[in-house]
């Protein structure tokens, strides 16, 4: 009787220790996951970091030589928040791009100058709203940068990773391909018609 009494202890113990280890690990796994999406579409892994602050960053070089960021910053990370609402993340995309023509980008930086200090300095917002209580950016957040030969343009989203799980630690590499290529086409198409954009002034 004491056997079976303990041996059911052990098997309830062991299955919260497996429920916990999920919960702190979800973002790391969800990280695996978008690894292996990436690689899929043939880019290279060049960087794996934590911050301070615990976010998840990794860094890709795209077929082409161009760099692909991402970043994967936990919203809340106490356990209840986590088994309520789920692993809530911001995650930010960064591509940077080398332009290979420099007349294109001696008429994007005159066309900056062009409009005055602000725009001089390349960054472009459609919305740049924080909300304080949450620590979360406003979806859609889309940026530009100009600096010599390389633009970068970054834009950030606020997910629930339960949204690509599967079971487990599991997650939907093909789902999370899908949101990667809108992604990437988003920011190389927001990037070229910056360019055209300013060339054109």
């Amino acid at each position: 009787m004491s056997s079976a009494v303990l041996k059911e202890i052990f098997r309830g113990a062991r299955q919260k220790h497996l429920q916990l280890r999920r919960l702190d690990t979800c973002f790391h796994a969800y990280c695996g996951a978008l690894i292996e999406a990436f690689r899929e579409r043939n880019y290279r892994l060049v960087g794996f970091d934590t911050t301070n602050q615990g976010a998840l960053v990794v860094e890709f070089e795209q077929p082409d030589g161009d760099r692909f960021l991402v970043r994967v910053e936990p919203f809340r990370t106490a356990h209840t928040f986590l088994r309520a609402v789920g692993p809530v993340a911001e995650i930010v995309f960064t591509l940077n791009q080398h332009v290979d023509d420099p007349n294109v980008i001696a008429s994007a930086q005159a066309g900056m100058m062009r409009q005055g200090v602000g725009r001089m300095l390349g960054v472009f917002s459609a919305h740049d709203n924080l909300n304080r209580g949450a620590g979360l950016s406003e979806p859609g957040n889309m940026r530009f940068h100009l600096n010599g030969a390389e633009v970068t343009a970054t834009l950030n989203l606020v997910c629930n990773l339960n949204d690509y799980a599967l079971a487990g630690l599991d997650y939907d590499k093909e789902k999370i391909g899908l949101m990667l290529d809108a992604v990437v086409y988003g920011l190389e198409k927001f990037v070229q018609g910056v360019l055209e954009k300013h060339s054109e002034l």
